[in-house]
């Protein structure tokens, strides 16, 4: 397989390419919807000013072209996009069938001392170009939760691996580009974090004065490991709606503005936003242009609403991801429907994007992004799976058993789901040496399946 992209053509780092970024477009018209909260910082979103920055640091398309102009985005997944995890999905395919990496050559603007030299990333065929962390909880991680476990369980700076440019279990260019994402939680929450079953806590709304220190706290901590440090507006479920946080805050406009700020005024690196959409497409676009003119650099526009999860999911809609494109100055991933390499490239011409993000498409297939036409883009699942293995087993980083589990249970689920031996064998618990007990297990896959080499 080739290193191109699905459309056929390379990212390309010449800065002719780079100079044909979109421009920064016309704000639509102020809705005069009644619905339309009409808070402060929502009566000043249609002209986006965010405060001056104690650190230079690049901004907008300038940071985006910076870090590879990445179209193919693994999102933010609770015990899901761990670090072995977001290795796989940037060099999915064998060695052998992807062959060495495409350096991208990322252009920096030049500073006061002249030409500044380009960043470098490492592109595999079939990968992703730009990868989340799971979501960090502040205050816990403030604290310095770095234990005898091996360091927190989404962000582990004791082994140096995690947001690490060097080569990681024979991936060159590491961990790299690498958007981390920090969540919050008020002390004295009555929803409990633990190690193995971590929750996707967010921010509440319960807001006091603080609370952006904790989480700039947090924050600080890892922007020496990371490109950029996102915070995630958008988590849908019941745990959020009782502790009033993620897509929950979503009416409570000053408060995001005033996390996002924090944030983008303190940090060396910049600060992005993900978010979902109101059912009113001019409020979803006020909603996007307030986080812009707060500051945040990158926008993920998924295209559901709140009430869009699990059985009533559903489809989501790429004209409110089109609208907001076409409203703000600043890149915008889109998320929400991409299953397939088709997907992607249809929803970027549709919305004009610059990149799409894939969640459950990324968990079932993680060579998602290959090439549709390329011989070598379907791998058989027990390959990926195996593939997977091999990079945990060469991590010094550990990876929790719980996400080894999920993983192998989504890239095999066609067979476990027919085959009910195999599925109690891979559901097997208090397994000590996991790599070598799921290796044998794959054999017996293996063994099963007339598909499988």
């Amino acid at each position: 397989m080739s290193a191109e992209t699905i459309n056929g053509t390379a990212p390309t780092p010449a800065p002719a390419a780079d100079a044909a970024a979109p421009a920064a477009p016309a704000n639509p018209a102020p809705s005069t919807s009644t619905d339309v909260p009409t808070t402060s910082a929502e009566a000043s979103s249609s002209k986006p000013q965010p405060l001056p920055t104690k650190h230079k640091k690049l901004s907008g398309y300038d940071f985006y072209r910076a870090i590879g102009s990445p179209k193919y985005v693994v999102a933010p997944m609770v015990d899901q996009s761990e670090l072995a995890w977001r290795l796989l999905s940037k060099s999915p395919l064998p060695p052998d069938v992807a062959g060495p990496p495409e350096w991208i050559e990322a252009p920096l603007p030049d500073g006061p001392a002249g030409p500044s030299q380009p960043r470098k990333y490492a592109r595999y065929a079939g990968g992703a170009h730009l990868t989340y962390t799971p979501m960090i909880h502040a205050r816990v991680f403030s604290e310095s939760r770095q234990n005898s476990r091996g360091g927190d369980p989404q962000f582990n700076i004791t082994c140096n691996e995690e947001g690490n440019r060097k080569t990681l279990a024979g991936i060159e260019g590491g961990d790299r580009p690498l958007f981390v994402q920090v969540s919050h939680q008020l002390a004295g929450s009555k929803f409990p974090l633990t190690l193995d079953g971590w929750m996707s806590v967010i921010l509440t709304l319960q807001f006091c004065a603080n609370d952006p220190d904790v989480l700039l706290s947090a924050a600080k901590k890892v922007q020496n490991r990371c490109d950029a440090v996102d915070i995630n507006f958008g988590c849908p479920q019941g745990i959020a709606k009782r502790g009033k946080y993620g897509s929950f805050l979503m009416e409570d406009w000053d408060l995001i503005a005033r996390l996002i700020s924090t944030l983008h005024v303190n940090l060396t690196v910049p600060v992005t936003a993900k978010f979902r959409i109101f059912p009113e497409v001019e409020k979803t676009v006020r909603y996007a242009q307030m986080m812009e003119a707060a500051g945040a650099q990158i926008l993920t526009c998924h295209g559901r609403l709140r009430e869009q999860k699990g059985p009533a999911t559903g489809l989501a809609d790429w004209d409110q991801i089109k609208a907001v494109k076409e409203a703000v100055s600043v890149p915008v991933f889109a998320n929400g429907n991409i299953l397939y390499a088709d997907d992607a490239l249809r929803c970027m011409e549709y919305t004009g994007c610059d990149g799409v993000m894939s969640a459950e498409g990324n968990l079932n297939n993680p060579a998602l992004f290959a090439d549709p036409k390329s011989p070598n883009a379907y791998v058989a699942a027990t390959a990926l799976a195996r593939r997977y293995l091999d990079i945990v087993a060469k991590l010094d980083t550990p990876t929790a058993g719980s996400a080894i589990k999920a993983h192998l249970f989504h890239l095999l689920k066609p067979m476990l789901d027919e085959h009910e031996d195999l599925r109690v064998i891979f559901g097997k618990q208090g397994v000590d040496d996991k790599v070598a007990y799921y290796r044998a297990a794959l054999d017996e896959v293996e063994s099963a399946s007339p598909l499988s080499p």
